[in-house]
């Protein structure tokens, strides 16, 4: 009993907690790296990459948060390890599956891919062609395609593979900012490890690829930090006007990169006008007339033909809602078991932080709650009132997790419960995981999609393009090949198009995507017999993943 009670206090005591910590982290390392050996092969099961990643993998995560958690508890700063800890995490989350996988996540991303190669190839933007539609907010796609000139156009897969582990990687420098500003939990120097831990474990969203808006949302965070930190920049004139300079740069950058972001940061700084007018007027009035003029003279071909729509949909509350989740509890066994997972785990992490706010409300700087505040409110007011494509309440997630994660931090008032949020992280892993990964017959992509993409691509006419959509006819030459849906081809319009070249693919991808999402297994083997033994219907490429057909004749 008294050699139990002595290994209690040796624990409780800060240096040899500190070697304990360091050497959980040390171990977290090597089992990941055991667990990397160990892999064989993609399989992909029932509820995507879960079944493919060793037990020993989710121990490696085990000691990892708890490296983490012991050394919240020393009150001497140790970043290095916390740092360390969250790279480690960071690398386990994003990078393995990345390093298991081997190509690009998402058909979007190959989206994206043919925005910048058509102004590296061409050296222009074409907002006109629809096929281009985000040249009417340019701002990521000229930053990558200048990149990619510098480095060579060779760079673009490798750069959108590890894209999302890049991004994350990144952002941890701002949310070590952000963490440290609220000032939260001054008795534990390396308490800012819990808010950064709990934004990246909630992380499962899926808006982290090759695209505007994870660029934006980055440059969003940026623009969160500085409204946090505000007053740290008005204590001297030369602060003050740097701080508007950089903010408002910020600003342009995001306003045409992507127009829900730069619609948030300006509600933002309008929030923010109501308490400090003397402040923030000046900003508020410069991202209006930003927007304003970006809206009428650098997206209006877009807006030409978009407006009424996004009118007619604002506020819509039963469209937004059956958008953004009765469209989604549908399809598949296993896809409504995803998404139930989902929408249960992102609960879940908005209920254990409301629970650290009101558990700690009395003992936090009243400034600091009325700046989470407006950033909340507006994250949610905003992202809210569109239907977005069923995205918005995605979006409202994401805005909402760095004030979510700072809600969490105000557990460090109460650290006896510091071991039940170890607990309740360590248990949420194999869910982050389904959440994250669990759609991965759809949204992993195999290498000999791509070759067949860039086949198409590089010897075929100009036409229209059918299935695995939003790959095929994208990579490259993108203006050339306009994408339909299976349903827009029964439509009357399309049946008379005799004279337009019509490329179908059809393949597993394929048959998942419909299996999936519409719960339908018969509709690519129905469709594969027809084109078969059809001899409007031409056979001109098959890689044993995707076969692409031909036909210029009237469809279906």
């Amino acid at each position: 009993m008294r050699s139990l009670y002595n290994l209690i206090k040796k624990i409780s005591d800060e240096k040899y907690k500190y070697e304990i910590a360091r050497y959980c982290s040390l171990t977290a390392w090597v089992l990941l790296s055991i667990s990397l050996l160990s892999f064989r092969d993609i399989g992909l099961g029932r509820l995507g990459l879960i079944h493919d990643l060793p037990f020993i993998y989710f121990v490696s995560l085990f000691f990892s948060l708890l490296s983490g958690f012991l050394t919240i508890g020393i009150k001497h700063e140790k970043h290095m390890l916390q740092f360390l800890n969250l790279v480690f995490l960071i690398t386990a989350l994003w990078l393995v599956p990345i390093l298991f996988e081997g190509t690009p996540r998402f058909a979007s991303a190959y989206k994206t891919i043919g925005f910048v190669e058509y102004i590296c190839r061409e050296g222009k933007l074409n907002p006109l062609n629809w096929e281009l539609f985000y040249h009417n907010w340019p701002g990521f796609s000229v930053f990558t395609s200048v990149l990619c000139m510098f480095t060579g156009n060779g760079i673009i897969y490798p750069l959108v593979l590890y894209y999302p582990f890049a991004l994350h990687l990144v952002m941890l420098p701002v949310l070590y900012l952000i963490f440290k500003q609220t000032k939260i939990g001054l008795t534990a120097p390396n308490g800012w490890y819990l808010g950064a831990v709990v934004y990246y474990i909630a992380n499962f969203v899926n808006q982290d690829y090759f695209s505007p808006q994870s660029f934006a949302y980055y440059l969003l965070s940026f623009v969160i930090l500085l409204l946090l930190e505000k007053e740290e920049w008005f204590k001297n004139c030369n602060r003050a006007i740097a701080y508007k300079v950089i903010i408002m740069l910020i600003f342009v950058t995001i306003a045409i990169s992507h127009i829900l972001s730069s619609l948030v940061a300006l509600t933002m700084f309008g929030a923010f006008c109501i308490f400090e007018k003397q402040t923030f007027r000046t900003m508020l009035l410069f991202s209006i007339v930003v927007v304003l003029a970006w809206t009428i003279y650098g997206a209006s071909v877009y807006f030409d033909t978009h407006t009424a729509i996004i009118i007619r949909d604002l506020f819509m509350l039963e469209k937004s809602w059956n958008a953004n989740i009765g469209n989604r509890i549908k399809g598949s066994p296993e896809h409504i078991t995803v998404n139930k997972i989902r929408f249960f785990y992102a609960a879940s992490f908005a209920f254990i932080s409301f629970i650290g706010l009101i558990s700690s409300i009395k003992k936090v700087n009243r400034k600091v709650l009325l700046d989470l505040a407006k950033v909340s409110s507006v994250s949610v007011c905003v992202t809210s009132a569109f239907v977005y494509g069923g995205e918005s309440f995605m979006r409202t997630y994401l805005l909402m997790l760095v004030p979510m994660s700072i809600f969490c931090m105000m557990y460090l008032y109460h650290k006896k419960l510091l071991p039940l949020l170890l607990l309740i992280c360590i248990t949420a892993l194999p869910f982050h995981v389904i959440a994250h990964y669990g759609n991965e017959e759809v949204d992993y992509v195999r290498l000999s999609i791509i070759h067949g993409s860039d086949f198409l691509a590089k010897y075929c006419p100009d036409g229209y393009t059918v299935g695995h959509e939003g790959i095929l006819g994208n990579t490259r030459y993108t203006e050339r090949f306009i994408t339909l849906t299976w349903e827009q081809c029964s439509q009357e319009y399309f049946k008379n198009k005799t004279e337009n070249n019509f490329y179908f693919s059809i393949g597993p991808w394929e048959h998942s995507f419909h299996t999936l999402f519409y719960n339908d297994l018969a509709f690519v083997n129905t469709v594969e017999v027809k084109m078969k033994y059809d001899k409007n219907y031409t056979l001109f490429y098959d890689n044993g993943e995707i076969k692409l057909y031909h036909t210029n004749t009237n469809i279906f």
